[in-house]
């Protein structure tokens, strides 16, 4: 068995990064998100993540 290794990119459009990052031949899994917020905010709306 290959060993894993986990990388952290950023994007600009990370929905699009993904789509692109899944064809890619061994690629197990991707994952897509907001890095380094306002934790004190649960599930933040998309406009309020992008104000600030």
């Amino acid at each position: 068995m290959e060993p894993v290794h986990t990388i952290y990119l950023a994007a600009g459009c990370f929905w699009g990064a993904e789509k692109y990052l899944k064809l890619i031949r061994g690629v197990l899994a991707t994952r897509v998100g907001f890095v380094n917020g306002d934790k004190s905010i649960k599930n933040p709306s998309y406009k309020l993540v992008y104000l600030h």
